[in-house]
């Protein structure tokens, strides 16, 4: 969905632990050679060692008004938004390292005059950004389910209405971000974990840990009353003892238990038993206080825990139930937090901002809220169910770890939304003021600013593998283990994941910027543009290079294919720049133990070389590595075009391996073209209105299936239906080689009074806009993994009715005409060539097939009314299309032997388009 077209909903209060609550709101880049220059210009510049070019005349700079045209390398890229330039923050919870933390920049400073223009095109560009990236992903369709026409977001509760204080227990002594996310203390992690290290104890399997420890759980028919005849219940009581309240803590949110329920019980753990006398006073330390009231207690596992229940039970699973303790404790802390973003900033800033100004800021958070309400309840059932000894936390593990994904959205954007949050305080000095009587005045916000609770999402994602290795290292071999195992290598897959796009963004943003000043001759050098051989250019390494001989200063920056050296300001191009591909770069030993390497290009320039050395011998070496892997890559990338031409008809018509997606996939046309893929080896999936259709589909293509095959229930007659097929795919797949946009529909009726929404509307949708959408939402799916000499390819399905005037045929009925027909295949044809000019730069062909005469649901009726013989009689060729002859022509056109056809409408159809002229074929006994 467009999200400019969408309406602000406010954000409603989410309970964090209301499953049913939840359920209801779910309901709802690379130059491929040198960079050309113009017709008009020559100019180059050469370079040898001997630094002739030092008192040269700099490379003509020209100002954008004189730019006849823009300078590119190579074909094709997805365009991705990019991101502003890498900086590093300080975690929030610092005292435990991170496997892989995701660095915001820094806002400016403080003492900069604002500028409105500036402001204004930054927030632009930022918004213009997060919705490119969103839309790229999902095909605007992020975060499907919900009500209000597509919109995410959730409804607002009034701010007078929701009582903040109520987020954060009374007795918690939390005062910043940080300290929610921060584990126990290495203090009472030892001291929970030591006990029993140096006795013996007996290693009972889990089942009986589990018995041994709920024997310990007690029900109670009458609260217990302290020496102040107070209340301590199970539901934190009226006492205000630390106990009661981590209890309440526990079960916020919650409804009783079904045993509460049906015998009016409530089950608490037992109270501290005094260890040197029968009172029951408690366990009361040498100032006399009782265990409950110590500031350590519910801080860890054990402080929960009657001491006779921790003495039976072994060291190591001790530090277990820490671990998963630590988890549930500061996923509770976090969610909180979110509630906290949503609820108290987002809800009170909404009659304040813009709507693009929102989404720039809170990007998709309650998204993530939604998620980690769903984890955090699911934990918190847990534990409640297991009386907080969890036996089992791996099934919860794998069901909710695969979700973080949504993370990704946030996490590209956070650094562009700090500094449009700084940007906007200077611009609107009541949106300033409101930030700080929040902070001032509203508790719960702990006098913490909105900026430190942005952080907060990606300081959680950079803790899972962390807190998840923490349990596995503690979990005994068995299926548990492996269930942990997995999801710690899900969230490790995941933030490494995070961490590349985010760096990949990083730096097409430089590349983007630097191009601005970057000129050759009338033509700025566009760094931005995609490689020949390996796809999206990325920017891998920058920093200040020294020419050996003369000493001066120069700016390179490492392309995934080419060298690009500038002044020290990177204002001005040095010297053209240096494909990899052909380079070549050695180490060179200098005086006085320097390092320096030495990159020549044999050709076409033929002994051009250059001497640079880094600002230390170890940045130089770093330089050497990083140069010779690309141009080892480049190089390898590059090998296909330079090999002799492989014409192995096993090479030239190869599939295996490719994923393709065919609508229309149920029947006729399209199940033989999915047979066809799936007999070579190909990865398919078949999409339909009707399952049971599709489920037998799979069944008879897997009969001669030597690659996987998938079926997708989905309605392509909608933007919508093509984007809830998109986001479904997107599910299973990160990339894309084959799409057939196969289905179709017709309509017969009479000319003077032919049918609107069936016979002319729905046939375009099906038709043709189908065909747009479906390809526009899966480009970047498409443009993933292709290159310029195995292309990946989309296959529209015509019609030879495109090319056919005639709407009454035999093929409809007597006094009706398929006047809508016609028209939308020929519409197909003109789209097909439209999309083939817009995506061949990004190595993307589209061609369409024009069948003849196949047997299927849509030609059943004239075959059987006009009777089949007749129209093959008809037939050049004596007979019907057959599965093999359009499997073999899409095949073709998916494979590299059709590398360099695009755009072109084949018609597949026997020759029955000079049936007219009398070819028919001959009978034959």
């Amino acid at each position: 969905m467009n999200s400019s077209a969408r309406k602000r909903r406010p954000p409603p209060a989410v309970p964090v632990n209301s499953s049913s609550a939840l359920q209801r709101r779910r309901s709802a880049v690379d130059l491929g050679t040198p960079a050309a220059v113009t017709e008009d210009d020559d100019t180059t510049v050469p370079e040898d060692d001997a630094d002739k070019t030092e008192s040269r005349t700099p490379m003509p700079q020209r100002r954008p008004g004189r730019v006849k045209r823009t300078v590119s390398a190579a074909s094709s890229m997805k365009d991705l938004p990019p991101l502003p330039p890498p900086s590093s923050f300080r975690e929030l919870d610092t005292g435990t390292a991170r496997r892989g933390s995701i660095s915001p920049t820094p806002s400016s400073p403080a003492n900069r005059s604002f500028d409105p223009d500036e402001h204004a095109k930054r927030l632009d560009d930022a918004f213009e950004r997060y919705e490119s990236f969103k839309n790229a992903r999902l095909s605007g369709n992020y975060a499907g389910g919900g009500s209000g026409g597509g919109n995410n977001r959730l409804s607002v509760v009034s701010a007078t209405s929701t009582d903040t204080s109520s987020l954060y227990p009374p007795s918690s002594p939390t005062t910043t971000v940080a300290s929610s996310m921060t584990p126990a203390s290495s203090r009472e992690l030892d001291s929970s974990r030591g006990g029993g290290a140096g006795s013996a104890t007996h290693h009972k399997s889990i089942s009986n840990l589990s018995s041994h420890f709920h024997g310990l759980l007690s029900t109670q028919q009458q609260p217990q009353q302290d020496k102040s005849g107070e209340e301590q219940g199970a539901g934190g009581g009226a006492g205000g003892s630390r106990y009661g309240q981590f209890l309440q803590f526990l079960s916020i949110g919650r409804a009783k238990t079904p045993e509460s329920e049906s015998a009016g019980k409530k089950y608490t753990i037992s109270g501290p038993i005094a260890m040197n006398s029968g009172s029951g006073e408690g366990d009361r330390s040498s100032a006399g206080e009782t265990r409950s009231e110590s500031p350590a207690f519910g801080s860890s596992w054990a402080s929960l825990v009657d001491k006779t229940a921790l003495e039976g039970i072994p060291a190591n699973e001790r530090k277990r139930q820490e671990a998963i303790f630590e988890l549930i404790n500061t996923e509770v802390a976090y969610v909180r937090d979110l509630q906290l973003i949503v609820e108290v900033f987002y809800s009170s800033m909404l009659e304040l901002l813009s709507r693009k100004e929102i989404t720039v800021i809170y990007a998709n958070v309650e998204d993530i809220l939604l998620t980690n309400t769903a984890f955090v309840s699911s934990l918190e059932e847990r534990q409640k169910d297991c009386r907080l000894y969890v036996d089992k936390i791996g099934d919860i593990l794998l069901k909710h770890i695969p979700s973080m994904g949504v993370y990704l959205e946030y996490c590209v954007n956070q650094s562009i939304a700090i500094k449009v949050l700084k940007s906007l305080r200077d611009a609107k000095p009541e949106l300033a003021s409101h930030l700080q009587r929040l902070r001032d005045s509203e508790p719960s916000v702990r006098n913490l600013d909105l900026s430190s609770y942005l952080l907060a999402p990606m300081q959680r994602i950079t803790r899972y593998p962390l807190l998840i290795k923490q349990i596995l290292q503690y979990t005994e071999p068995g299926e548990e283990h492996q269930a942990i195992k997995s999801s710690q290598g899900i969230a490790e897959r995941l933030l490494d994941h995070i961490n590349e796009t985010i760096r990949e963004q990083e730096g097409r943003e430089k590349l983007k910027k630097i191009s601005e000043n970057l000129w050759i001759g009338q033509g700025r050098l566009d760094l931005t543009a995609p490689t020949r051989h390996m796809g999206v250019r990325k920017l891998l390494k920058e920093g200040l290079l020294i020419k050996v001989k003369s000493g001066r200063k120069i700016y390179a920056f490492l392309c995934s294919d080419i060298l690009v050296l500038t002044d020290e300001t990177m204002k001005t191009l040095y010297r053209m720049p240096i494909p990899l591909a052909s380079a070549q770069i050695k180490e060179i030993p200098g005086g006085r133990d320097e390092v320096v390497f030495q990159i020549s290009q044999p050709y076409p320039r033929g002994g051009d070389s250059i001497l640079l050395k880094g600002s230390s011998s170890k940045d130089t070496l770093g330089w050497i590595r990083a140069v010779q892997h690309a141009s080892r890559k480049c190089r390898h990338a590059a090998e296909p075009l330079a090999m002799a031409s492989d014409l192995k008809v096993s090479s030239l018509f190869n599939v295996k391996g490719k994923t393709v997606l065919i609508t229309g996939g149920g029947s006729g046309i399209g199940k033989m073209m999915a047979t066809g893929f799936a007999a070579n080896g190909a990865n398919v999936y078949i999409a339909a209105r009707k399952e049971k259709q599709l489920q037998e589909a799979v069944a008879d293509i897997k009969k001669s299936a030597t690659g996987n095959v998938n079926y997708l229930v989905a309605n392509v007659s909608s933007k919508e239906g093509c984007n809830a097929l998109i986001k479904e795919f997107r599910k299973r797949e990160s990339k894309l080689h084959v799409l057939v946009n196969n289905s179709g529909v017709t309509w017969g009726g009479p000319y003077d009074d032919f049918p609107e929404e069936k016979g002319w509307d729905n046939v375009f949708n099906v038709n043709v806009k189908s065909i747009f959408y479906m390809t526009a939402g899966l480009t970047d799916l498409l443009a993933k993994d292709s290159t310029n000499a195995d292309p990946a390819s989309v296959i529209n399905i015509s019609s030879t009715a495109s090319v056919d005037p005639a709407a009454e045929s035999p093929l409809s009925d007597e006094g009706n005409g398929t006047w809508s027909y016609q028209p939308s295949k020929a519409a197909v044809n003109h789209l097909t060539s439209a999309l083939a000019l817009k995506l061949g730069p990004q190595h993307i062909k589209v061609n369409a097939i024009l069948p003849g005469l196949f047997p299927s649901k849509m030609t059943a009726f004239g075959l059987r009314t006009a009777g089949a013989e007749a129209f093959e009689s008809a037939q050049p060729t004596g007979r019907f299309g057959r599965p093999e002859d359009i499997s073999g022509l899409a095949i073709f056109l998916a494979s590299p032997a059709s590398a360099h056809v695009t755009g072109t409408h084949t018609l597949i159809d026997g020759g029955a388009r000079y049936g007219y002229r009398g070819a028919t074929a001959s009978t034959k006994l």
